[in-house]
């Protein structure tokens, strides 16, 4: 009458799943603030520069916003790469927003890259502002990508796109996280990582993307899946 056991839990499991989700943080907790930092900055002349290049080529002049900016490097490689862009950046994490404008001070692009604190669920921004979105690393964790994507449409300006990078894998994070040598830290963020895989969809399918972005705003988009996850999303005129 009530079903096997087995069917039960499956039943169950989503509903159970979907709850610990909550559990997550969005964001890179304070205490892991300075590990996280270190993490990139074996990045920042890797994958950063590349997508940085890419991103400056497509965008070299106007107003860009950088969601979940982390300690900045990607909005600081954009501003050393084109010198007549604004970058604007936004973390939730107060820490990382403040390492975040140091960094950029010691890059000497402070004039042109600014941080702030702010949630990617609700940007405090003007409609149509920006000439182009990016994120990076961000999809996966959020608990609510539709209206995250919903966000960069409304932010952006007519004609303009927004590119969501979600690398799988940014640089050695062994090597990285041996470096460190903080063990307690790495295995809290190794234990959140772990959590977030099996409570979350850690790992985004095509089929998952094409979903997401077609229960948003946007309708004209391309996806590519190759080691690491590219969305280019166009707002139509």
């Amino acid at each position: 009458m009530f079903g096997s056991p087995s069917i039960q839990a499956n039943r169950l499991w989503p509903l159970i799943r979907g709850k610990l989700a909550y559990l997550v943080p969005e964001k890179i907790p304070e205490a892991l603030v300075n590990l996280y930092d270190e993490y990139s900055r074996e990045a920042f002349d890797k994958y950063y520069l590349t997508v940085a290049r890419e991103i400056a080529g497509f965008c070299p002049n106007g107003r860009i916003l950088d969601i979940g900016c982390g300690p900045g490097y990607l909005p600081i490689q954009v501003a050393r790469l084109s010198e007549n862009t604004f970058i604007e950046g936004l973390d939730l994490s107060p820490k990382m927003v403040r390492l975040a404008a140091n960094n950029a001070v010691k890059y000497a692009v402070e004039k042109r890259v600014k941080f702030r604190v702010g949630d990617a669920n609700g940007l405090d921004c003007r409609d149509e502002d920006y000439d182009m979105v990016v994120s990076t690393g961000v999809l996966h964790s959020l608990r609510d990508p539709v209206q995250f994507l919903n966000e960069c449409f409304r932010v952006l300006k007519p004609g303009r796109e927004a590119w969501i990078y979600d690398p799988a894998k940014i640089t050695s994070g062994t090597r990285s996280l041996s470096k460190a040598g903080h063990w307690a830290k790495i295995a809290l963020y190794l234990g959140m990582m772990l959590f977030a895989k099996v409570f979350r969809k850690g790992n985004l399918s095509e089929w998952d993307l094409i979903d997401i972005i077609k229960r948003s705003r946007f309708s004209e988009y391309s996806i590519s899946v190759c080691g690491d996850i590219r969305l280019k999303l166009r707002k139509r005129q």
